[in-house]
């Protein structure tokens, strides 16, 4: 969307000049607010909650990679734990 401009309701496109994926996809990022409709019957990416949705992923990459490093680590840790004499 942002390589066919379409970023602003003044510049928006017709559901089929829109990529392919975007098509496929149309209604449902359009209830999600990432996609708007602008004048009759054309669309334009919203980009403050494309940026969103983009921080929202990437924070949820950092969570479960941290989760994944830091469960194992601190299972192996208190599994190597000995009781001192």
């Amino acid at each position: 969307m942002r390589d066919l401009g379409a970023t602003d309701p003044g510049r928006a496109r017709i559901a089929s000049e829109l990529p392919e994926a975007v098509q496929r996809e149309l209604g449902r990022f359009v209830d999600s607010r990432i996609i708007r409709e602008g004048p009759t019957g054309t669309y334009y990416l919203h980009e403050e909650s494309a940026s969103a949705v983009f921080r929202i992923q990437v924070l949820k990459a950092v969570v479960f990679w941290i989760v994944v490093i830091i469960i194992p680590v601190a299972i192996l840790q208190l599994s190597n734990m000995r009781p001192t004499p």
